[in-house]
């Protein structure tokens, strides 16, 4: 039989604290070892995207075609330099898109189905900046979940509206999601004040 993948959502509740840095990143070591890594840029920013060196204003299959079925999973994915890794983009069209997949008939349930048969041993789905249907439906999709974070009182709020959120997904479509990790991304040298340190600690505990 086929070998599952892991699909990871990396959703963030309170904009971009590294978010995109940690996917391409870890989509870029994986790589490296000799995985096949899909990034899928959900994010209508596409900074993805742009980092793995696609020019966003050609005319392309993104995310957004195959959850409208325009396209294959297949169709819209793009070979990209990184070694091991493949992207299916984003694309200036993506946020009309995404307000049309919402008035079809299971919105949340397309990704999950675009992926069943993916060839790939490992998906990062790159989340846009804040909760919302995008991050519904990679939630809905996933195995399991990493988010970013700032040691800041703000962010911290947000994890815990992160974590109520995949509470929620989990028990009405996606019983096995968990959140796996949180990435502290912008932290500040320990000798900047016990503000972060202490945050950071609380991120530990959480």
């Amino acid at each position: 039989g086929q070998r599952m993948s892991r699909i990871i959502a990396v959703p963030t509740a309170a904009g971009s604290a590294g978010k995109t840095t940690t996917v391409v990143s870890l989509a870029a070591i994986f790589g490296a070892r000799g995985r096949r890594v899909l990034v899928i840029d959900a994010d209508p920013q596409a900074t993805a995207t742009e980092w793995l060196g696609v020019n966003v204003d050609h005319p392309i299959h993104d995310i957004g075609s195959v959850l409208l079925n325009r396209a294959t999973l297949a169709e819209a994915t793009l070979d990209v330099e990184t070694p091991g890794v493949q992207l299916v983009p984003a694309s200036p069209g993506l946020d009309g898109d995404l307000i049309e997949v919402g008035k079809v008939m299971g919105p949340e349930q397309r990704l999950r189905r675009a992926l069943q048969d993916v060839d790939a041993d490992l998906v990062l789905i790159d989340c846009p900046g804040a909760i919302g249907p995008v991050s519904l439906y990679a939630l809905v999709a996933a195995t399991a979940c990493v988010t970013v974070a700032q040691p800041t009182s703000k962010d911290l709020k947000g994890l815990m509206k992160m974590e109520a959120f995949i509470t929620e997904v989990a028990d009405v479509y996606n019983p096995g999601l968990q959140l796996a990790a949180i990435v502290p991304c912008l932290v500040p040298a320990l000798n900047q004040g016990r503000l972060y340190s202490d945050a950071l600690a609380r991120m530990r505990e959480d």
